[in-house]
């Protein structure tokens, strides 16, 4: 079980890994497109294009953070820490044993 728990954690990670390397290749490549889903996710808040405007530019001028916020609020996807694989299947394994 333990074993399964850490296979669990790293499957998880290479998912954010590739979702990630796709966000980049999006932003990079298609930028229009990436800008319209921006005031796609936040008109789901109320807010419109001339409110949302100044944010898309603020995050066209740092591709990273362009990328985080296409993680958090397009994917809906947080990172993984690194230790979570080993710890998941620790614990699961230690709690089987006992």
């Amino acid at each position: 079980m333990g074993l399964g728990a850490y296979l669990a954690g790293v499957t998880e990670r290479k998912h954010y890994e590739v979702e990630e390397a796709r966000e980049r290749r999006e932003v990079k490549e298609q930028p229009a497109a990436e800008e319209d889903e921006i005031y796609e996710i936040m008109g789901g808040y109320g807010l419109d294009r001339a409110t949302v405007h100044p944010m898309v530019m603020a995050l066209k001028e740092n591709p990273d953070a362009w990328v985080k916020f296409m993680m958090d609020f397009e994917l809906k996807l947080e990172k993984p820490r690194l230790s979570r694989e080993w710890i998941s299947g620790l614990m699961m394994g230690l709690s089987y044993f006992i």
